[in-house]
């Protein structure tokens, strides 16, 4: 299948402006069919305006927005075969589960010949169960969510889980061809919502079908998306995937949204064959970076804290690594202890560095004032790209 035809949404130069204030700015994206896709960004970058652009709830200032190469641009929300769960999951409480599931589609006969058949629907929960088909529909939702059974529970009876779910069942009732989903999971507390990722994801991966997720949360992009876009101030900044977002971010904003980075300034010393040689406050950082510079070029090293390796044994230290390139002595700032690792804070030639670290056992935590030596190998020091600052870039 060609690239073109397995192109299932298409955003061309999307802009959406309120007043003298632009939300959304000449924003480019292909999503694939089946594919994941999330909008990740701060609050206020435009990710769930360029959302209610493709629900029709906001109509774009300029641009267009093209479903399987036909715009959809200008059409009403309920012409466009999308499902939305909200962050509120806008769920009746007065109503039962069948009732909430099921109010897309009665709601679609109250507009057809049988309107006075969906009004008694609506209205009493016993009525709706009647209907044979409107019933098969409701419990294959309720299965695709795993809510077999939970028909006459009303809302009020539901977890916060159960209820992202219900949302989620309603949306897909109408099969629609695309799934919306704005920030579904930020209601939820920190357990559950690490559990409804990989419900939400197992369904979409079950149903195939294209999905748009809006979320400030990067661990929730990187944990779900199969493709990320990066927003900040109504642009996207970087469109890939999780993999290479992390790995490779396109400046030093994305780098510190996008995970724990240290960010060291320096200036190129010399650069030949893959080497690169950084000057970092007077000490020397070997890179083996694709990116490199000019000699004397002014430049941001990133280096993620779990790349710094404690040499040696005992205290935290990984006896494993002892191969890096790059070596030097640092000494203990501080240690954050979170369970299943250990957060350092370290003096070092280059500055202050964070290192993170598994945690190794009671006993194992290195102390206040103790200098230890750290490698980093250089293929693990990567020379971010600050003539971007801002602008698309797509890696795949």
């Amino acid at each position: 299948m060609s690239e073109e035809s397995d192109t299932f949404l298409q955003l061309s130069n999307l802009t959406k402006q309120f007043g003298e204030v632009t939300a959304v700015d000449d924003v480019n994206i292909t999503i694939k069919r089946g594919e994941f896709f999330a909008l990740l960004g701060p609050s206020g970058c435009g990710k769930t305006t360029t959302m209610r652009c493709i629900a029709g709830f906001e109509e774009p200032t300029n641009g267009d927005i093209l479903v399987e190469g036909k715009s959809i641009t200008g059409l009403h929300p309920s012409q466009r075969n999308t499902g939305m769960v909200f962050q509120n999951y806008a769920l009746f409480p007065h109503y039962d589960v069948f009732r909430n599931v099921a109010y897309g589609l009665i709601m679609d006969d109250l507009k057809g010949p049988h309107r006075f058949r969906a009004l008694a629907n609506l209205l009493s929960g016993r009525s709706a169960r009647k209907n044979a088909d409107l019933r098969n529909r409701v419990e294959e939702a309720l299965s695709q969510v795993q809510l077999d059974g939970y028909q006459t529970r009303r809302i009020t009876e539901l977890s916060g889980g159960q209820q992202q779910r219900v949302a989620l069942a309603r949306a897909l009732i109408k099969r629609p061809s695309m799934l919306l989903m704005d920030e579904p999971l930020s209601n939820l507390d920190a357990g559950l919502r690490s559990e409804m990722r990989l419900v939400i994801r197992d369904i979409q991966q079950e149903v195939g079908i294209t999905t748009v997720f809006v979320t400030h949360d990067q661990e929730e992009a990187m944990s779900m998306a199969d493709r990320v876009a990066l927003m900040k101030e109504g642009a996207i900044v970087q469109c890939t995937t999780p993999e290479q977002l992390y790995e490779r971010p396109v400046n030093a904003w994305a780098a510190t949204f996008v995970g724990k980075s240290n960010l060291l300034q320096g200036t190129i010393k010399s650069s030949s064959n893959g080497i690169t040689e950084i000057d970092v406050a007077g000490a020397t950082l070997v890179s083996q970076d694709e990116r490199s510079g000019q000699e004397g070029q002014k430049c941001t090293v990133m280096i993620r804290p779990e790349d710094l390796i404690i040499a040696g044994t005992g205290n935290g230290a990984d006896p494993a690594s002892e191969g890096g390139v790059n070596r030097f002595n640092a000494t203990v700032q501080r240690s954050t202890f979170f369970g299943g690792e250990v957060i350092y804070e370290m003096d070092s030639p280059f500055g202050s560095v964070e290192i993170e670290r598994p945690f190794a056992g009671e006993g194992s935590i290195s102390p206040l004032g103790t200098t230890v030596e750290l490698h980093v190998n250089a293929d693990r020091v990567h020379i971010l790209d600050e003539t971007n600052g801002g602008g698309t870039r797509h890696d795949d």
